[in-house]
């Protein structure tokens, strides 16, 4: 008997203890898993926003060293500073820096802001590759802590490693002091920086001097570049939702309901349980309904929101094997099928590898059912005398799932 196998998505919207996992970024030398769900997350997102860049071939290089003038190139960028790079002239700051250099106007404005001091003789060395100490005091001191501040708690770079780790920059990094940082070192330091507390002028002394300290309302992601960054599941896209086959939503927009703002400040007219329209711009999120993600959102003139980046999280994918329903003829057990019982209901499964038994899923009573990308209403759709041959017990009736296709919970 022919049997075709088909993924059986279950997403179950709104779990508690989601598995975080990126999509890959696009780039040819980055394979999904290979890396590690959180680097390939920090590469995926920083990508997205225009905070990293590949070569022309299309390859990102994540085990390569970085240099210097790279370096500062990025962290110019997350610090807001590209538009300025393209406008301010060249000051001689360095021997070694010249003023067609490619990186001159990046130097430039990363010394005036403090970011950057060179060696101390008068040189930059822009070429040579940036150590890992160096790359987390660049980010320290793009997030406005200042070399005084540092300095009481050690200064360079015992000061800066401390202080990195405290704002959790440096989490999740196995690297250590006098060594290179890689492409996707950097790119990790640097998508955790973007959510750390900037160090802020808070308030005015007696004498009229300012008070500065950390501020956790305050991130380089909102500040700097505009972008918020949300958790909530996908409740619509242009084709159905999960309330009705009816949608608000025009093609190229989804609906997202908000379970978490995650960083910063509030995103205005976004609390948790709100549910709120966005642009999908070049993503495929759209294809997630039911899903829980993490968005990365910007605003346009017209204080529209377009989705640059996200993050699908999910608890558990399984793959089932559907029969043919060809071969079949008339309903059976080995239709994939939502059971409803006196007990509860569940979602029962064929599984060819188990000696032609079927596996049994619990489901909540209140679960939203999407068959083949469109609502299902299963209130509507279950028989109250219908029987599924060779079960017994308390079957109050049942919904058969397509025999080609997926389901959504």
């Amino acid at each position: 008997m022919k049997k075709i196998t088909r993924i059986l998505a279950m997403l179950l919207v709104m779990l508690m203890s989601l598995n975080m996992c990126a999509f890959a970024s696009g780039y040819s030398d980055i394979t999904s898993g290979e890396l590690g769900s959180s680097y390939e997350e920090a590469i995926n997102v920083l990508s997205s926003i225009g905070v990293f860049k590949g070569d022309s071939e299309g390859t990102f290089r994540p085990d390569d060293y970085i240099s210097r003038a790279e370096a500062v190139a990025i962290v110019n960028r997350i610090s807001g500073l590209s538009q300025a790079v393209n406008s301010i002239g060249y000051v001689p700051y360095y021997t070694d820096v010249k003023e067609n250099d490619w990186f001159a106007a990046d130097v430039t404005i990363a010394t005036q802001m403090n970011i950057v001091a060179g060696d101390g003789d008068g040189t930059f060395r822009p070429n040579d590759y940036v150590l890992y100490e160096e790359m987390v005091k660049m980010l320290v001191a793009a997030l406005q802590y200042t070399d005084k501040f540092v300095a009481k708690i050690g200064g360079f770079p015992t000061g800066y490693l401390v202080l990195a780790s405290n704002l959790g920059i440096t989490g999740g990094v196995s690297e250590r002091t006098g060594n290179f940082a890689t492409r996707k070192t950097v790119a990790k330091l640097t998508y955790q920086a973007l959510s750390a507390p900037m160090f802020s002028l808070i308030s005015y002394s007696s004498d009229g001097s300012g008070i500065y300290a950390e501020d956790e309302s305050k991130i380089l992601l909102e500040q700097k570049l505009n972008i918020r960054k949300l958790e909530g599941y996908v409740s619509a896209n242009h084709v159905t939702s999960l309330t009705s086959a009816a949608t608000n939503c025009n093609d190229g927009e989804i609906a997202l309901t908000v379970t978490a703002v995650k960083d910063g400040e509030d995103v205005a007219g976004m609390r948790v349980g709100d549910t709120v329209i966005l642009n999908t711009g070049k993503t495929d999120i759209s294809d997630y309904l039911g899903s829980s993600v993490t968005v990365y959102i910007s605003t346009d003139d017209y204080d529209d929101y377009t989705v640059n980046s996200y993050v699908f999280s999910v608890k558990k994918t399984n793959k089932v094997s559907i029969e043919d329903s060809r071969e079949i003829g008339t309903p059976s057990k080995r239709y994939p099928t939502v059971i409803g019982r006196a007990n509860g209901m569940y979602l029962s499964v064929y599984n060819e590898n188990t000696d032609n038994t079927n596996t049994e899923y619990i489901l909540d009573n209140s679960a939203v059912f999407v068959v083949n990308g469109k609502f299902y209403d299963y209130a509507s759709n279950i028989s109250a005398n219908a029987k599924i041959p060779g079960l017994s017990g308390g079957d109050i009736g049942y919904v058969y799932a397509p025999n080609q296709g997926s389901v959504t919970l």
